[in-house]
């Protein structure tokens, strides 16, 4: 009884956000084929050679919606819909920060600045914009988009199936956020792959797990 009332749970999570994972699992599938029957250096290659003085602005910018203050701010407005919702997204993004930085620290991966400098034996250039500090250590997995697929993911979750459009731009957000760290050569596409499953699996379970707990003061709001 537990086993089947779980699978129609999950399965009612998928079915009202069709226009969220459909979208979501072609993009991710079609990057796991790339990245199955690519290199990463020439995949990044491929990433760097692409820009252009607007992109340098709008990815620099992009980014900060993954990390740093943006979080609290982005969730904030979650106390006025449900406090479990709160306490769920706050769940969400504190338990996909610590796996990244678990994994992080136990495989210590180089980013690309680090391997294209000293491990990459062509003699590719990597194009940095001025003025950003690219970090050397640490690449897999992508902290900003697990963050942010965690967030956005939650916030598909929580909104009524109708608004199938406003699902669409919440996972628009995601990927441009994703993409930005490639951009800005912050990670490889490995990196954010990774990142974008931690987040969003970890935004599924939360909300699932959140909704089973039949505590009416978690429905109250602001």
């Amino acid at each position: 009884m537990g086993l089947y009332f779980i699978n129609n749970l999950m399965k009612q999570i998928f079915k009202n956000n069709l226009y969220f994972f459909i979208p979501y699992f072609s993009i991710l599938l079609f990057s796991v084929g790339i990245l199955i029957f690519g290199d990463k250096a020439n995949i990044h290659i491929f990433i760097n050679q692409r820009h252009s003085n607007f992109a340098d602005v709008f990815f620099e910018y992009a980014t900060m919606l993954g990390g740093g203050i943006a979080i609290p701010i982005l969730i904030l407005p979650t106390l006025f819909v449900k406090y479990r919702y709160t306490i769920s997204s706050i769940i969400t993004i504190l338990s996909s920060t610590l796996i990244v930085f678990v994994l992080k620290q136990s495989l210590n991966m180089p980013r690309p600045l680090k391997y294209f400098n000293n491990i990459y034996e062509g003699n590719y250039q990597l194009r940095l914009i001025e003025g950003i500090d690219i970090h050397g250590s640490y690449s897999f997995p992508s902290g900003h988009t697990a963050t942010a697929f965690a967030v956005f993911t939650f916030f598909a979750l929580i909104t009524n199936k109708k608004y199938k459009y406003l699902k669409i731009f919440y996972l628009f957000m995601a990927i441009i956020i994703a993409y930005s760290r490639m951009y800005l050569s912050q990670h490889f596409l490995q990196d954010i792959v990774v990142g974008s499953i931690i987040g969003s699996l970890l935004a599924v379970l939360s909300f699932f797990f959140i909704n089973k707990i039949k505590n009416e003061k978690l429905n109250k709001s602001l």
